[in-house]
């Protein structure tokens, strides 16, 4: 990733949602971090709202559109939406 040291983005999350319907599925972060496939492949930086597993069978941080192609879901050892706050 253009940028950042290792091409390792780090990104601290402060807490899961408490709600135990949506704790599995949603993650309290401090900022959104760029897409991985608009930043590796068209050096866009778009946000992304989503972190999980992917079809690669690696784990990105996606926007929505790459997430609804990429993504393997939500949930436990899937993926998580990414929410700004505690």
């Amino acid at each position: 990733m253009a940028g950042v040291p290792g091409g390792v983005m780090r990104i601290r999350v402060i807490g899961m949602i408490p709600k135990p319907d949506l704790g599995a599925e949603v993650v309290a972060v401090t900022h959104f971090p760029p897409c991985h496939y608009h930043l590796e492949h068209s050096n866009e930086y778009v946000l992304a709202h989503f972190a999980g597993f992917t079809i690669f069978e690696t784990h990105a941080f996606m926007c929505e559109d790459c997430f609804n192609v990429y993504g393997m879901g939500l949930g436990p050892g899937k993926g998580q939406r990414l929410v700004i706050g505690a």
